[in-house]
């Protein structure tokens, strides 16, 4: 409940520059964590057989999180029209390999849906004891859709790639090679 009113304190100011949108989001104690907790509540729904008393508090805090949700939709969609749809300071999906992967040794990578960052922290904190490790936003390839993004994040070199067409569907274009169907 206190992360739904903290988020809805900050909207009444919404971040102005997109970079800022996608900062108050993911960094460790963003805007993430009242979607992690609203997935919590979910879970912890679905195991109750008996929701008598506490159905209605559970229905005002969905209700108050689909509002908000939708207005952080709303409004960061006004500031990526702003924008341009350019992301001057956020690093694209697309060159994550080049960029934070390092080669001289093991490395794990998970990608995460945007919109699982949550659970992306979550992971994170369980493996704190086990090593170093860190969690970078990226901005998806538009359209955000699987065969756009499945192509965008093969470790191709990031700076040649562009969104294509086969067969009337968008499709991943990397150096001049096309890649339906991923």
């Amino acid at each position: 409940g206190m992360e739904l009113v903290r988020v809805g304190q900050d909207l009444r100011k919404p971040p102005r520059p997109i970079d800022d949108w996608i900062l108050t989001y993911s960094h460790s104690d963003g805007w993430h964590r009242m979607d992690g907790l609203f997935r919590t509540v979910r879970i912890l729904r679905g195991q109750i057989d008996d929701l008598e008393g506490i159905e209605l508090p559970l229905n005002l805090v969905e209700a108050r999180y689909e509002d908000l949700v939708d207005r952080m939709s709303q409004a960061f969609l006004a500031a990526l029209e702003k924008s341009e749809w350019q992301f001057p300071s956020q690093r694209s999906q697309s060159r994550f390999w080049d960029t934070d992967v390092p080669r001289e040794c093991r490395v794990a990578v998970f990608l995460v849906d945007a919109l699982r960052l949550e659970m992306g922290w979550s992971l994170l904190q369980q493996l704190e004891d086990l090593g170093t490790w860190s969690l970078k936003p990226r901005v998806a390839m538009a359209p955000t859709i699987t065969p756009v993004g499945m192509a965008a994040v093969l470790p191709s070199g990031g700076s040649d790639f562009q969104v294509g067409e086969a067969d009337g569907a968008f499709a991943g274009r990397w150096g001049g090679q096309l890649l339906p169907g991923l």
